[in-house]
């Protein structure tokens, strides 16, 4: 990057995660990031291929109850509805 792309539309707390995130693994090339993605329980092997990711496991690895993810599922759908709606589609 050759500037601060800023951060206006996130939360303190996104921020802090993406500090978080970035002094763990900043330093790492982009193979030993893709090793210790691989270590992460809801990452399964794609045999050459490609498997998307699901909101509800990466949340049920987080620990989630059902409860919980069945909340969060359905905020992103509403969330998703009104981006759509308001895009004119």
């Amino acid at each position: 990057m050759v500037a601060d792309p800023s951060n206006g539309e996130l939360s303190e707390a996104e921020e802090e995660l993406l500090d978080e995130v970035f002094a763990r693994f900043g330093n790492l090339s982009r193979w030993e990031i893709v090793d210790e993605a691989h270590k992460l329980p809801e990452w399964e092997d794609p045999q050459g291929g490609r498997i998307p990711i699901r909101y509800a496991d990466i949340l049920r690895f987080g620990k989630k109850s059902p409860q919980q993810i069945e909340a969060i599922l359905g905020d992103l759908r509403a969330s998703e509805y009104v981006h759509k709606v308001l895009a004119g589609g």
